[in-house]
């Protein structure tokens, strides 16, 4: 392994409370009332697509509901806790000489604020945030380039079925990190993806290591 892809949303830090606590917070208000679980089974890999699948909405209220909600969840993303060894085990993967990336569907704002005091960022040789890709799927063949390295030489940390889906696309390798997964229900009970899951950060170390 050369190069080691992050998520950040549930595979660095533990974000999935603010996101469903927000959302429920800006849709009660447009008198749209759904549970934290209604809201939790329905996240997307964005806000967009998230709203989409709690609501029946045309896209452009879809659209005004995401531009309320993103701003307030930028806003509290310096509350954010990194999720269990987190800080260790970036830090020991840098000092080995893997290149880091961090590749999330969140903004630069949100995920700056979020990082900003663990001052994480730093270890990543490099940071792409939404305004830096149309999909993940681009964003691995660009890097592949970039870095000149097989998809066979890369993997890619993450914790949703979505994160699965994308590597397999991309033809890199796979670990979805249970601790703080979005859907860590899904990826625990379906047997598509025992073969990739590490219970936190720290099978990465093994990971790297073994392959």
């Amino acid at each position: 392994i050369r190069l080691i892809v992050f998520d950040l949303d549930g595979t660095i830090v533990d974000s999935k409370g603010l996101y469903v606590d927000t959302m429920q917070d800006v849709l009660k208000v447009h008198s749209m009332h759904f549970t934290k679980y209604e809201i939790s089974n329905a996240m997307g890999p964005k806000t967009k697509q998230t709203i989409i699948n709690l609501t029946k909405l045309e896209p452009r209220k879809v659209d005004q509901l995401r531009d309320e909600i993103n701003p307030r969840v930028e806003f509290g993303a310096s509350t954010l806790k990194l999720c269990p060894y987190a800080k260790e085990v970036l830090h020991k993967l840098s000092k080995e000489g893997y290149k880091l990336i961090l590749m999330t569907n969140s903004t630069h704002k949100y995920l700056e604020a979020s990082l900003k005091k663990s001052r994480l960022l730093k270890v990543f040789d490099e940071v792409l945030g939404a305004e830096d890709f149309l999909s993940k799927e681009t964003a691995f063949h660009t890097l592949f380039k970039k870095y000149r390295v097989k998809p066979d030489e890369t993997i890619y940390l993450g914790d949703r079925r979505s994160d699965f889906n994308v590597a397999k696309n991309v033809g890199c390798r796979i670990a979805l990190v249970k601790s703080r997964s979005w859907d860590k229900t899904e990826i625990s009970t379906n047997k598509m993806y025992h073969g990739a899951l590490i219970d936190d950060l720290r099978g990465t170390l093994k990971i790297v290591t073994r392959i």
